[in-house]
C-alpha cells in the first residue's frame, strides 16, 4: 500500500515538475545586446545594490525580468565584485 502511494506520488511530482518547466521554457526575456557586458559597478537606472541590500523598480514583470536577467550577468562577470559590494561588514 505504502509503495502504491510513493509511486503515484512520484508520479504526480514528475507531472508537476513537467508541467513548470514548459511553463518556463515559455518565458521569454527581451533583453538589449549589451545586457550580456553588463558589470555590477554599471547596473542600469533602477538597480541599486548595497550592502545587505538590492533593491530593483520596474514599471512592469517584462521590465523586472529583464534587469534581473541584467543583475545575474553582471555578478556573473565580477562575482568578486559582487561580494565585496553585497557584504555586511
Amino acid at each position: 500500500m505504502a509503495l502504491a502511494f510513493i509511486r503515484k506520488a512520484g508520479a504526480e511530482e514528475t507531472v508537476e515538475g513537467s508541467r513548470r518547466r514548459a511553463v518556463a521554457a515559455r518565458v521569454k526575456i527581451l533583453v538589449e545586446p549589451g545586457a550580456w557586458d553588463t558589470r555590477i559597478r554599471s547596473l542600469p537606472a533602477g538597480i541599486r545594490l548595497e550592502p545587505g541590500s538590492l533593491r530593483v523598480e520596474f514599471r512592469d514583470p517584462q521590465e523586472l525580468l529583464q534587469k534581473l536577467f541584467v543583475l545575474s550577468q553582471a555578478i556573473a562577470e565580477d562575482f568578486e565584485q559582487f561580494e565585496k559590494i553585497a557584504a555586511i561588514g
